[in-house]
């Protein structure tokens, strides 16, 4: 996860937080077996920490 900092990215969570499993957004960094994840909740850009054993799956978005 660290190579990918700063990218976007797209996570899918094993269960619902805030409502939600998928989350697109910006990596901001690692640390600890935690990620932390910029990610837009209306016109606010919110930050998420998420254990990395909650993550199920995660990809890189592409921006064109």
């Amino acid at each position: 996860y660290r190579r990918f900092v700063g990218q976007k990215v797209k996570i899918e969570l094993r269960a619902p937080r805030e409502g939600s499993r998928r989350y697109t957004g910006r990596l901001l960094g690692v640390s600890e077996g935690e990620i932390r994840l910029e990610v837009a909740a209306g016109k606010e850009l919110k930050e998420f920490v998420v254990p990395l054993a909650d993550v199920q799956k995660a990809n890189l978005k592409y921006e064109w």
